[in-house]
């Protein structure tokens, strides 16, 4: 995003527009992983209370 003008609906993204989307996409980015990492700690869990 930095070494290329970003247009939204035909206008060009101003310097905080793009920090606010790379703000935006770095949260869901975080969120996504934690979420991704708990399902898979709660699989794991799953799995191996069934073979018990």
């Amino acid at each position: 995003m930095d070494n290329h003008e970003i247009r939204f609906d035909g206008i060009p993204l101003t310097e905080d527009d793009k920090a606010n989307i790379r703000k935006s996409l770095e949260t869901i980015f975080w969120d996504a992983r934690e979420k991704n990492k708990k399902a898979r700690a709660e699989a794991k869990a799953r799995k191996e209370k069934s073979h018990d």
